[in-house]
């Protein structure tokens, strides 16, 4: 069938609208690419620095920071675990405890961070979260004045 097109008919590829249809969708591809490997390589610096990190995205989206955790994991050159926490993606490097020299680099980041939460929790009495600043105060019991 296809031999007996005639000889003045193109090809569809040769179309002008096809060849700049095409031109978008490459130029597309390469910016997801792009953002792909910038945000796998910012989660590479995560599990450089904290060897956990925890990525919030939609249902849609999980298979993709599920690929990006793992590419995350080849950047690093580590074996890297993912799993679903709370409608939550976790990622975190399973070789990290390993290193004993990491194992007490992060038991002092741990001991300065505890050190540094009173400073950044406030005043005491106060029962907010500790690393937000509430935005209005919620009456204690005992400073309620719609009582007798």
């Amino acid at each position: 069938m296809i031999d007996d097109v005639p000889d003045n008919v193109r090809p569809i590829e040769s179309a002008r609208t096809v060849r700049e249809r095409r031109k978008r969708h490459e130029h597309r591809q390469r910016e997801e690419a792009d953002r792909f490997e910038e945000h796998a390589q910012a989660v590479a610096e995560e599990l450089r620095t904290h060897g956990a990190t925890v990525i919030a995205c939609g249902e849609a989206e999980r298979v993709r920071i599920r690929r990006v955790g793992r590419r995350a994991g080849k950047i690093i050159g580590r074996a890297v675990r993912i799993t679903v926490v709370d409608g939550l993606i976790a990622v975190w490097d399973e070789e990290r405890g390993d290193n004993p020299l990491q194992v007490l680099i992060d038991r002092v980041r741990a001991e300065k961070l505890i050190d540094q939460a009173p400073k950044r929790r406030g005043p005491p009495g106060d029962e907010g979260f500790p690393f937000l600043p509430r935005a209005d105060p919620v009456p204690r019991p005992e400073d309620r004045t719609d009582r007798p």
